[in-house]
């Protein structure tokens, strides 16, 4: 760098670095601030990040000396996320193309809930033997190799979603639990306000949901779930139930689960409130269901073509599968039976359809059990759940 180029950077005018778009495009960047010649012409976001510690360059309008201040992202006016992602999007994957990889700083209240390695495999381990079969949305060796893999560095989503499971796997009336609760209901905020948007942090507010609907925190509870739908659907999860096919087959199976496992929640949130309307809408005849369990598990492709809502229940889908259909028919009952639901007022040929389609899937739940000789108690209760609320 020459004397001329010293001079423009320690006067603000100019970056060390280029800015994160021009680095991912591979272009030549001016590094002028508040936004580069090539930025500027194209109107977008133009975020500069010291590649060291991804904090955000600007110039403060503070200081009388133009010296450039650095800013951390917990500044929700200068956290670097391109708004033209929410405000214009097209704009967005022509210009930027993809969400920027914040490496966000670790607030040492997360750092403490995950730091000690054999601990962290305790709970995991009693996480994905009694809770995971229960709602089974993360991919066990996803898990295993890119989130505890050491070699993987520490990162705050995944730190995030290491919380939420320690959460979940501990005594609710331990005070343990109301700790880490608290400090993830914070790392959340903290984490919104410094503009990341990942997907495993949508899997850890997912697990906070479940927390909260199984200890009654309301109403975090239903604005928990809430915020999981338009989380989902900032990240575009919501379309993964749209279609099979994906450049990463397995990836889309975790993150079609993950989907489906929020409309489960706010299904079930609607029991005692059929008043309340549905924070999802209900899916197709065509939407993908979740492929069979251990299938999954042991990394085979999705079946071709793919299972869907409309298909007749089999004992060869799998727990998790009929649970989803059970879901989904509670859904339909549900806006059948709602007082604002005039035009959708159930006929009698529509009632006797949907009760035999109850009754099948029962069957069939009671069959899967009894072959793979594990407990459908999830399942049953959610088809219970259908026959509790009246047409």
């Amino acid at each position: 760098m020459g004397k001329m180029d010293n001079k423009l950077t320690q006067s603000g005018r100019l970056s060390r670095y280029s800015c994160a778009t021009c680095r991912h495009q591979k272009k030549k960047c001016d590094r002028r601030q508040p936004q580069c010649s090539l930025c500027q012409r194209y109107d977008r976001a133009c975020v500069y990040k010291n590649t060291k510690n991804s904090a955000v360059l600007r110039t403060s309008p503070e200081s009388s000396s133009g010296v450039p201040s650095t800013t951390t992202k917990s500044q929700p006016d200068q956290n670097g996320f391109p708004a033209a992602y929410f405000t214009d999007s097209a704009l967005f994957w022509r210009s930027v193309g993809s969400l920027p990889d914040a490496n966000l700083p670790i607030s040492p209240d997360l750092l403490s809930l995950a730091e000690d390695v054999p601990t962290v495999r305790k709970f995991t381990e009693a996480f994905f033997c009694y809770n995971y079969p229960w709602a089974p949305f993360i991919c066990r060796r996803n898990f295993m190799e890119r989130i505890l893999n050491p070699l993987g560095g520490r990162r705050c989503e995944n730190l995030l979603l290491i919380a939420a499971i320690k959460l979940i796997t501990t005594e609710a009336d331990n005070h343990a639990s109301s700790t880490t609760y608290c400090s993830l209901k914070r790392a959340f905020l903290e984490v919104e306000l410094s503009g990341s948007l990942t997907f495993r942090t949508l899997q850890a507010l997912v697990l906070v949901a479940i927390y909260e609907l199984g200890q009654a925190i309301y109403p975090s509870a239903y604005l928990t779930v809430g915020y999981c739908a338009r989380y989902g659907i900032a990240l575009g999860i919501d379309r993964t139930i749209d279609s099979l096919y994906s450049s990463k087959l397995d990836d889309s199976e975790e993150e079609r689960r993950t989907w489906w496992t929020i409309i489960l929640l706010d299904r079930y949130l609607n029991v005692g409130c059929p008043e309340r309307a549905l924070l999802i809408e209900e899916p197709k005849n065509t939407s993908v269901l979740p492929m069979d369990d251990k299938l999954w598990e042991m990394g085979y492709p999705p079946p071709n073509p793919p299972l869907v809502i409309s298909s007749p229940p089999t004992e060869a889908m799998g727990r998790f599968c009929l649970t989803v259909q059970a879901a989904y028919l509670l859904g339909k009952v549900l806006r059948y039976t709602s007082p604002q639901a005039s035009e959708h007022r159930i006929m009698e040929h529509e009632a006797r359809i949907l009760d035999s389609t109850i009754a099948a899937l029962t069957k069939v739940t009671l069959q899967e059990s009894v072959k793979r000789a594990h407990d459908s108690f999830l399942t049953k209760k959610w088809v219970g759940l259908i026959g509790t609320t009246p047409l």
